[in-house]
Parts: C-alpha cells; structure tokens; sequence
C-alpha cells in the first residue's frame, strides 16, 4: 500500500473512504496523549476491565496486535505470549509503544 492508498472506515452511519496519509496524520496527533484520552472516553472501570481480562490470557505463544497505539495494551499482552509483534500505521504512535 502506497501512501495515498484509499482504505474505508466504517462508521454506523456510512462507509468513509480516506487516504492513509491522512489517518495517519490524524492518529499522529494524538500519540503523546492517546492513553489518557482513552481513559478519558472509555473511563477506569472498563479499562481496568480490559487489562483484567488481557492479563488473565495465557499461552498466546506468537501474537501480533494491529493498531497497537501507543502500546497501553501491548505491557499487558507481553507477559503472556512468546513474543508480541505491535504494528500501528502512525510512526508516532509506534515511537510512544516503543518506551511503553
């Protein structure tokens, strides 16, 4: 996929065509704050919930997670695989992940 790859986002309402370029200049911005603005959204209790239920996995041996973010999820799934392979479109967000 080249840069202006279209990719289709669905939302309830519609199917919205977008160009990479663009969703990854838009996930990029939030790279820095995505895990607070996900604490934010989704409040303690469900991500408290998720990382409960992620930890309690067992034996995933190699596992890779598409649209790691800023790799909130990845500290979790790591201590349960063999090896853990993140990916994220936006470099930004790989970079965060990376200090995680």
């Amino acid at each position: 996929m080249d840069r202006d790859t279209e990719i289709s986002i669905t939302t309830e309402k519609k199917l919205m065509p977008m160009k990479k370029h663009k969703i990854i200049e838009y996930w990029g911005k939030f790279a820095k704050t995505i895990d607070e603005d996900e604490l934010y959204i989704v409040g303690e209790a469900i991500q408290q919930a998720l990382v409960e239920r992620l930890s309690g996995e067992s034996g995933l041996g190699e596992l890779i997670e598409f649209g790691c973010g800023a790799g909130f999820f990845t500290k979790v799934l790591v201590g349960n695989a063999n090896h853990v392979t993140a990916t994220d479109l936006s470099d930004e967000m790989l970079a965060v992940a990376r200090t995680q």
